[in-house]
């Protein structure tokens, strides 16, 4: 959902690919989420460039340890969602 060095930005739709997920970079984003195709989880990320912006965009993750086959695990069943401070 980024201005610019996205895929709608870009292309201007979502193409039709197998995705693990998508991420979206700002709550604005959200707005895209009810048009998504539903096999595609949503995530979010700070991508900080500054330390107060740490942990302000996240993905809650429904998990009950955080190894790597949990967080693959939890994607791939859509246990997963994107968090905005």
């Amino acid at each position: 959902d980024r201005p610019v060095f996205s895929v709608i930005s870009q292309l201007g739709f979502l193409p039709d690919l197998p995705f693990d997920a998508v991420e979206i970079a700002g709550i604005k984003g959200m707005d895209l989420v009810p048009s998504l195709p539903r096999r595609y989880p949503v995530t979010a990320s700070s991508d900080a460039h500054y330390p107060e912006a740490v942990g302000r965009r996240c993905t809650v993750v429904d998990a009950v340890t955080i190894m790597f086959s949990d967080l693959s695990r939890a994607v791939k069943e859509g246990q997963i969602a994107p968090s905005f401070q």
